[in-house]
């Protein structure tokens, strides 16, 4: 094979970054469920709601509404007498590079505080040449009081 035959290597990383991070690629992202805990999250770049925001769902037809917007697949099973479901979508962003987090969640005073990391590209970064909507859902223990969303940059 003459060396002119051969692919670019930087298409060839391009198709390797698109099949990794594409949903119907190779490295889809996967539920996590840990059957001593019981944690289940889903974190993507692509599939999140168009726009940006934080819900915390505490029902199964508000879940059923939200889950249905992101994925095209089974609706996971909550029970929402003990759990609820925290959510933070990074809205639709014009390439790669973006990402949202879920980082902590604690109690503080009359009030659940969840720290939703977002970041960016770093400037001069290569990144995929997509569309992407990054999202974070998270199942967690229930409880009735109220959440505040503290954005973390």
């Amino acid at each position: 094979m003459r060396p002119m035959d051969l692919p670019c290597p930087r298409f060839m990383f391009l198709i390797f970054v698109f099949l990794t991070l594409h949903p119907s690629g190779i490295a889809q992202a996967a539920q996590k469920k840990d059957n001593a805990s019981e944690i289940m999250e889903w974190r993507e770049a692509f599939g999140g709601l168009p726009e940006s925001g934080q819900y915390v769902i505490r029902d199964s037809e508000t879940w059923k509404n939200i889950w249905l917007r992101v994925r095209d697949s089974e609706i996971p099973i909550v029970d929402f007498e003990k759990k609820m479901v925290l959510a933070a979508f990074l809205g639709v962003r014009s390439t790669g590079g973006y990402s949202v987090k879920i980082e902590g969640i604690g109690k503080r005073k009359n009030k659940i505080v969840v720290a939703v990391r977002e970041a960016k590209p770093p400037k001069n970064a290569m990144v995929i040449q997509a569309i992407t909507s990054p999202y974070h859902i998270k199942v967690v223990d229930r409880s009735a009081l109220p959440v505040e969303f503290k954005i973390v940059k």
